[in-house]
């Protein structure tokens, strides 16, 4: 019973905090669009691909307003959200509500930041509150999506509901699609159309790399053994462990080394905490990262599916599934992707030399079983040699690379299956 109030006492702070505004403002929205605009590369438009259909389809709507679109797309990185809606307006397409969590300006401290949740409450950006607990969200987000859909408009997910960290696309929440099927049991005639984005570049793949290595950490505070330990011992047995990392900076391990001085045992909750403090929060100097080092991004738009009638209790998990799937199949391949497949597959020690020899083998290899998927590599082929591999990708070739890697790799890992 006590669980059954806290939930909904979650429900209730959650639903108060939140406001759904249908109505741009059109400064305010014009404003918004001028600034995500100057994110997006001049010609990235030549790394767009869609059907005829889902061009069609985009601007059928636009035009008469008798259908609505339900975008939907795995999250790798917060520029998705900048990316898209502009990719979908090259193509003759209405501009999307975007549903997101209230993480990218949760910290509304200053002036500017309470300035961006301004712009973008007023301008189309749908954010719900899902730091307390992502399950007292979701009767917000299926509501949200059924009043968004029911008034004509398109909307983007995201239903992983977070980017990725370990290049895995996870699985699709079904919360936004049952307001999705809500809206087409009042009447509401709808299509998915699914979304992929691929990077030659992760911009937050060192942040992700990054969290991924400290994890490694994580276990050691907290079992039985480390408690154990006296302070020095701890220290000793942490830092042993930090020297094989690479991403994790300095500052974040004194903030570990910190909770081991602060004498208080409990490492699990000052764990939640710190990692909370990890997650991403928009800062005013990103909007240059991205543009600049976006690298080469591959957009790409699948089929428009009817999403049909159905009192079947399961249809949000099967138009779920469905979703993921479709998205999972637009995934392309980029020679970072084949490049960390290689190093993987070697796993090489923290810091010990990378044998030529054998990581030119290893990508031959990889190449040779992603041959049936030839027509998703980008930027190379069949015939490139494994050295133009190698050398024009995003990253350097160094074992102590190896979180990044598995980032990259990850993100191809389902083709193998």
């Amino acid at each position: 019973m006590e669980s059954a109030e806290k939930n909904i006492q979650l429900e209730d702070r959650v639903s108060e905090s939140h406001t759904l505004r249908l109505n741009r403002n059109p400064v305010l929205f014009s404003i918004g669009k001028s600034f995500a605009w100057s994110i997006v590369k001049t010609r990235s438009y030549k790394n767009y691909e869609i059907p005829p259909e889902t061009t069609e389809l985009m601007k059928r709507q636009k035009k008469y307003k008798d259908i609505v679109i339900y975008y939907s797309s795995p999250h790798r990185c917060m520029w998705e959200t900048v990316g898209i809606p502009y990719a979908i307006s090259w193509h003759g397409g209405e501009i999307p509500l975007i549903m997101m969590g209230n993480n990218l300006v949760k910290n509304e401290t200053g002036f500017k930041e309470r300035v961006l949740k301004y712009v973008l409450d007023y301008s189309g950006v749908v954010t719900v509150e899902r730091e307390i607990n992502p399950r007292a969200a979701v009767p917000i987000i299926i509501s949200d999506i059924t009043k968004i859909l029911q008034s004509r408009r398109n909307v983007l997910i995201f239903p992983e509901g977070t980017r990725s960290k370990n290049g895995l696309v996870g699985n699709f929440a079904p919360a936004g699609f049952e307001g999705l099927a809500k809206a087409v049991s009042a009447g509401v005639e709808a299509y998915v159309v699914n979304v992929n984005v691929d990077y030659s570049k992760l911009i937050e793949m060192e942040t992700f790399a990054a969290y991924n290595e400290l994890k490694v950490i994580k276990p050691l505070m907290l079992n039985q053994e480390f408690a154990g330990l006296t302070e020095s011992q701890k220290l000793a047995s942490m830092r042993d462990l930090y020297t094989f990392t690479h991403f994790a900076t300095e500052e974040k391990y004194l903030e570990l080394e910190a909770m081991v001085k602060s004498g208080n045992p409990d490492f699990k909750s000052q764990w939640e905490t710190f990692e909370d403090n990890q997650k991403y929060t928009f800062k005013w100097s990103d909007w240059k990262l991205w543009k600049t080092f976006i690298g080469d991004t591959e957009i790409s738009f699948g089929k428009p599916i009817y999403v049909e009638k159905s009192s079947d209790k399961h249809y949000r998990g099967i138009l779920a599934k469905q979703s993921r799937d479709a998205c999972m199949d637009l995934i392309k391949i980029h020679k970072i992707n084949v490049l960390s497949e290689a190093i993987v597959r070697m796993n090489p020690s923290f810091g010990a030399p990378i044998n030529n020899n054998e990581l030119y083998s290893n990508i031959i290899d990889v190449k040779k079983d992603l041959s049936r998927y030839e027509d998703k590599f980008r930027n190379f082929s069949m015939l490139t040699r494994p050295e133009e591999i190698s050398e024009t990708t995003s990253m350097m070739v160094d074992s102590r690379l190896m979180e990044g890697y598995k980032i990259y790799a990850n993100q191809i890992s389902h083709l193998y299956g």
